[in-house]
């Protein structure tokens, strides 16, 4: 094969990877308000299907921030075999955050229940969303690891 075939097929593998990561406006990082006026940060990615279901992942009780954990470097994967992710981070811990210890707020705020809290809100602002009602076909799954598992079996 010619070098610029090989150029070509490379250009076309590129073009068509990047339009199948192409996102809807109503993915990427968010942030929601709990009650006592606090942040909840959250992250939602969408794969490239008409329809889909949402999986959410939980994390342990760590304090890093999910996109710190082994678990994130996954979540690519699964958008591409046509799931929508959706991530929290924990009280205290702010998205892409590497923590060399844990925030006062994760001490003072990181319970189970707190965390159910945030998890039943932010999947409730979610499911409200009219462009993601469009696409979403009504199945919501959950995934935790540790403590995560926890919380997801409180959840369901």
């Amino acid at each position: 094969m010619s070098m610029f075939f090989k150029t070509i097929s490379l250009l076309l593998l590129f073009v068509s990877t990047a339009s199948f990561f192409a996102f809807d406006a109503f993915a990427g990082s968010r942030q929601t308000v709990r009650a006592d006026k606090s942040i909840i940060e959250y992250d939602l990615e969408l794969p490239h299907a008409e329809k889909f279901p949402l999986l959410v992942v939980l994390q342990g009780s760590g304090c890093e921030s999910m996109a710190a954990t082994g678990f994130a470097q996954s979540l690519p994967v699964l958008q591409v075999v046509g799931f929508a992710v959706l991530t929290l981070e924990k009280p205290g811990i702010h998205n892409g955050n590497v923590s060399g210890g844990c925030p006062k707020e994760y001490l003072e705020r990181n319970t189970i229940t707190q965390r159910v809290a945030d998890y039943r809100q932010v999947i409730a602002q979610v499911r409200s969303d009219l462009n993601f009602q469009k696409h979403w076909n009504g199945s919501l799954m959950w995934i935790g690891g540790s403590e995560g598992g926890a919380v997801a079996s409180l959840l369901s």
